[in-house]
């Protein structure tokens, strides 16, 4: 496996060229006799700089020394998932001209102390730091945060002022208030819209994972798109809310070492939300998936195609190795293995299969009824598991999105007549 401190660094070092961007070969990890099953693949980026050696101490009386070192070679080794760019570590590297390391000037940092340099380099070049207004310097704590934050009226003037930042990052997160949240989903929504219409995009979405190291077949398309959008299956998959079992992966091995031992993996594990949770299983194919067989079975009867077959036996099978070999309840751990106090019952598990699009019995908008019908009939026969086409989903969450559109409306309504009411008094300061 390559390693981060390596006693080749140096050879390799003296080699490159100043200022230039190298990127290793990938490799997964943990390397390639790793365990891990499906495991993130990994890069090293490498960048160096000519340190020319001179050191200067001055005085306050006006005199100073310059001690000219052995010129020396500093490189910047950084170890980075290829599917988010996360960096793990990074390592501050110097050596010789020989390209020994010098111990005693180089170090490491890890992920999180990587971020934090990272906030304190955006945080110097920030606008948003205004040191115009002041002479005097100026201390960020967290502590000292907290307490400016703790005033209501505080609160309100941070606000304020930053509102467009507030609004972008509430944006971008998912589980922000939704009154927020509901621009970054309309987008989402017309991305979902051109994946299921638009070839084009379709085939530029799966050439953008390839360019990022990650699986990009077509069905990894529709998983990344869930991966970031799991308010759709929320919404949309079944009569109750749905959670994803993990909000960091929708797609977990449940017969395995990730949930219970080795064995199946569904595209989407989640858990319908209430004072209890029962586990739900999804499989995902794709929106070009054949709902039906191409030719008649018999005159205005239609077959299903072997692909959804199969795909109805892959959820049959997960959810009978799940009943067959897992406890009657799972409970979650966090990244160190400690219960977090949620859980979920193993109780004749939901499964639902997406696939498809009934846009393929449509002919020039007018449908084929026999078609309809056959598919119809045959998964209205199902217990499970339940099937579910890319349009119908699509469908489901743009209604959700519009009835919540709706009720953010009527609540921004009310919201005016109250403001017109208290126009008919007077306050000293303004109310919260």
């Amino acid at each position: 496996m390559p390693k981060l401190e390596d006693d080749r660094d140096g050879a390799f070092a003296i080699g490159r060229v100043p200022g230039r961007f190298y990127v290793s070969r990938r490799f997964p990890q943990g390397g390639e006799d790793s365990s891990v099953e499906d495991p993130r693949m990994c890069r090293f980026a490498y960048q160096v700089v000519d340190e020319a050696g001179d050191v200067i101490f001055a005085s306050e009386n006006g005199w100073e020394i310059v001690i000219r070192q052995t010129p020396t070679r500093q490189q910047l080794k950084a170890l980075f998932f290829e599917d988010d760019r996360s960096v793990q570590y990074m390592s501050f590297q110097r050596f010789n001209a020989s390209g020994k390391r010098l111990n005693h000037e180089s170090f490491v940092l890890s992920g999180r102390e990587v971020r934090s340099l990272g906030s304190f380099l955006g945080l110097i070049r920030s606008q948003s730091l205004d040191l115009a207004e002041s002479d005097d310097g100026l201390r960020l704590l967290p502590d000292g945060v907290d307490a400016l934050l703790a005033d209501d009226t505080a609160r309100l003037a941070v606000f304020r002022r930053y509102r467009d930042a507030f609004a972008e990052l509430f944006e971008a997160d998912v589980d922000s208030p939704e009154i927020v949240a509901f621009a970054r989903r309309r987008r989402e929504l017309q991305r979902f819209d051109s994946l299921l219409n638009d070839q084009r995009a379709f085939d530029d979405s799966r050439a953008e994972l390839r360019r990022s190291g990650r699986r990009c077949g077509p069905e990894d398309v529709w998983q990344s798109f869930f991966e970031s959008n799991q308010w759709i299956f929320g919404t949309g998959l079944a009569p109750q809310f749905l959670h994803a079992w993990d909000p960091e992966r929708l797609e977990q091995t449940v017969v395995g070492a990730s949930v219970f031992g080795k064995g199946k993996r569904p595209d989407a594990l989640m858990r319908t939300a209430g004072a209890l949770s029962a586990l739900v299983f999804v499989e995902i194919k794709t929106h070009l998936t054949s709902l039906l067989h191409p030719t008649e079975y018999r005159p205005g009867t239609w077959r299903v195609s072997e692909e959804v077959v199969g795909g109805v036996s892959q959820c049959q099978t997960t959810v009978d190795e799940v009943l067959r070999r897992a406890a009657s309840e799972l409970e979650a751990v966090d990244e160190d293995g400690f219960r977090t106090g949620e859980r979920a019952f193993i109780c004749r598990p939901r499964s639902i299969l997406v696939v498809g699009s009934l846009s393929q019995v449509l002919r020039e908008g007018q449908p084929n009824i026999a078609m309809f019908e056959s598919f119809e009939r045959f998964r209205r026969s199902l217990r499970d598991p339940e099937i579910v086409t890319f349009d119908e989903l699509y469908a489901r969450a743009a209604m959700s999105l519009a009835e919540s559109d709706a009720s953010s409306l009527n609540a921004e309504t009310t919201d005016g007549e109250q403001s017109a009411a208290n126009d008919d008094w007077d306050f000293d300061e303004e109310p919260f």
